[in-house]
């Protein structure tokens, strides 16, 4: 979850130094979206509490992973990208797969 505030944060922040840094949705760059779902998430995690708002700001943050990275894959959208040209897309993608699968079934053992 750091390195996904981590992230996401320096992003959002090119974007607002730089317009046009992060994708949009509609009017809203895709990083600051990207960022709320991960900051709000860690901060239930460490409280324990709010399982819910976990779960549906990553699976947010997921849909919008999923959907860049075909997205970038077809060629229909650009993804900033790793200092090798690895879209930061795709990394999200495996980021948030594994997130969402760990705080599952930690979630699932503890009930």
């Amino acid at each position: 979850m750091f390195v996904g505030v981590f992230v996401s944060g320096g992003l959002s922040y090119n974007e607002l130094l730089h317009e046009g840094t992060c994708p949009k949705i509609g009017f809203l760059p895709a990083c600051y979206l990207v960022f709320l779902c991960f900051t709000i998430p860690l901060i239930a995690h460490f409280f324990k509490k709010w399982n819910i708002l976990f779960f549906t700001l990553t699976g947010i943050a997921f849909a919008l992973a999923i959907f860049a990275s075909i997205g970038q894959f077809l060629g229909k959208i650009q993804c900033p990208k790793t200092t090798v040209g690895l879209p930061k897309c795709y990394l999200s993608f495996v980021l948030l797969f594994a997130i969402i699968g760990v705080k599952y079934f930690q979630v699932k053992k503890i009930k």
